[in-house]
């Protein structure tokens, strides 16, 4: 059976100048620069966000700030991506944040604040 084709939609049809003709205003996009500019988007974390985790879900957390993929930390930690994957969703889920990229700024941001992040990094290497 043959699905039949979906018409795109104006921005589509009219190719990049059609993003920038109306279709997408700046008072649309100015809350979502105020909370990007203002971190609204990374959750209201204090300054023991991270005390709420288990020591392994630190570890992973901290490798997985590295830029380190779940194959990656699975390897360093020894255990498995499964397991990976199941720390990173409580640290998702404690963190109040959505995904990898927002929990590693929040521990970023708590651990270069504390002085602690850079010898951590050091080890990481």
């Amino acid at each position: 059976m043959r699905v039949p084709p979906v018409a795109p939609s104006r921005p589509a049809r009219s190719g990049p100048k059609g993003w920038a003709n109306g279709s997408w205003t700046l008072p649309t996009a100015e809350p979502t620069i105020a909370n990007v500019q203002g971190h609204e988007l990374l959750g209201d974390q204090g300054s023991d966000a991270l005390t709420q985790l288990s020591p392994r879900e630190r570890e992973v957390l901290a490798l997985a700030a590295t830029g380190l993929t779940n194959d990656e930390v699975a390897a360093r930690l020894e255990v498995s991506v499964h397991a990976v994957k199941f720390h990173l969703a409580g640290v998702y889920r404690k963190l109040e944040v959505a995904n990898r990229t927002e929990a590693a700024m929040v521990y970023l941001r708590q651990e270069l604040s504390t002085g602690s992040g850079t010898s951590h990094f050091a080890e990481q290497a």
